[in-house]
């Protein structure tokens, strides 16, 4: 009887290891919105590392618009320094909380400082990617969430 004691305690330890359990793929082509009014992710995740590019569009009557841009994050919980010779600094760290990606950035231009928690999960399908945001500024608190669906390349 001790045996099994033994067994499922060290289980239930390994399984509540950090880094011992697997995270999910968010690798693929992710939108949200539709036609002159989305953003399109494009994710290529592999290991410890995650490579994105996005690009949002919009249009409302005669006003059209839109941005783009891309980033790396090293999914390794360490914390990253960037600074620009204009005296803004920002400090990154990426990391899993379980199956959940979160993207914590803190961010300084001048007096102004800003944190940013942004939190990635994927469904148990793996078809519908959600990002929350919190930014916390000196003007308060915004929360966000967004949504994105797995687009199906042919």
């Amino acid at each position: 009887m001790k045996a099994w004691a033994v067994i499922i305690l060290g289980s239930l330890l390994l399984a509540a290891t950090p880094g011992l359990c697997q995270h999910p793929n968010l690798s693929g082509l992710w939108e949200r919105g539709e036609s002159g009014n989305s953003v399109v992710y494009s994710v290529d995740h592999q290991d410890a590392v995650l490579k994105f590019s996005f690009k949002s569009s919009f249009q409302a009557g005669s006003l059209a618009g839109g941005l783009s841009g891309s980033g790396t994050y090293g999914i390794d919980g360490v914390e990253r320094h960037t600074s620009a010779g204009n005296g803004r600094e920002s400090w990154i760290t990426v990391n899993w909380e379980g199956p959940t990606l979160i993207i914590l950035r803190v961010m300084k231009d001048g007096y102004r400082v800003s944190v940013t928690r942004e939190a990635w999960s994927l469904s148990e399908e793996g078809r519908t990617l959600t990002r929350t945001k919190r930014d916390i500024t000196m003007d308060g608190v915004r929360e966000s969430a967004e949504t994105f669906h797995r687009r199906v390349v042919q």
